[in-house]
């Protein structure tokens, strides 16, 4: 193979499954290094085991006749992109690392009003799929979109396909050298979430538009989590643009979304 990056998208349908390939200082498959970022879909599941076919074929040997994937990255914990994080999709291949983003952390004390946040929309996406077939067409599309019962994915994460070890959490301003993992001639940067979630993601005006609707003790936490003080707006995140928070996506970013979703030949 050509000593380059590869990186490869999979046509998943409407998902997410992308393979990386970091050239090591030979152009052998051992020397380079192999991640993949998300495996999740809303089509068909065919889609998604022909990917992990395709992708057994990049990789190198490991122990036991498995292949080695070096890292898998999960960006966040829709089906879309995890789905596919099922053991017999896996079960040809030896892990050695996954990386989680800080917020998926269940012991990250910084992330504990996302999670009351998380746990009310899981209590309202329950509401509605219990209505079944008299759901409105475009409640079934927002049932869809927030569709969080993924908890067999991330059972297979946070323990089968690390045999029994822990995922790592990891957030803006770490890079692979943070986590131990050594490369030739690149770097891996991280540029989000901030490690302080609820402060960047929340802020001071959203937390008091939830007490509202929570209650005003829902969001309380210990004085060393404040969000913010009364009054303050929290500052961006220092490593995204503010074009980032803007209140819209432009025409050209759903096109580049289609274009992402295309099969790598």
């Amino acid at each position: 193979m050509a000593n380059e990056l590869l990186i490869r998208l999979y046509d998943v349908g409407l998902g997410d499954c992308i393979y990386v390939r970091i050239p090591g200082k030979t152009d052998k498959r051992e020397d380079a290094f192999h991640m993949l970022i998300d495996c999740g879909t809303w089509s068909e599941e065919k889609f998604l085991a022909t990917a992990m076919k395709q992708l057994e074929s990049e990789l190198p040997d490991a122990q036991n006749g498995k292949k080695r994937l070096d890292l898998v990255v999960v960006t966040h914990e829709h089906k879309d992109h995890i789905a596919g994080f099922d053991p017999k999709l896996f079960e040809n291949m030896k892990v050695g690392a996954v990386w989680m983003n800080c917020a998926m952390d269940p012991k990250h004390p910084q992330t504990g009003k996302t999670r009351k946040i998380r746990g009310m929309a899981e209590q309202a996406m329950r509401g509605l799929a219990a209505l079944g077939p008299s759901l409105s067409p475009r409640a079934s599309e927002l049932l869809s979109v927030f569709q969080i019962d993924n908890k067999g994915a991330m059972q297979t994460l946070r323990k089968t396909l690390l045999d029994g070890g822990e995922p790592t959490y990891v957030h803006s301003g770490e890079t692979n050298e943070t986590h131990g993992i050594k490369l030739h001639k690149a770097t891996i940067n991280i540029l989000g979430p901030e490690a302080d979630f609820d402060r960047f993601y929340l802020g001071a005006t959203a937390q008091r538009t939830l007490k509202g609707v929570l209650g005003a003790a829902a969001l309380d936490e210990e004085k060393e989590f404040d969000v913010s003080a009364e009054g303050q707006e929290p500052p961006l995140p220092h490593n995204i643009s503010p074009a980032s928070f803007a209140p819209f996506v432009p025409a050209c970013s759903r096109t580049l979304w289609h274009s992402r979703n295309w099969a790598a030949r």
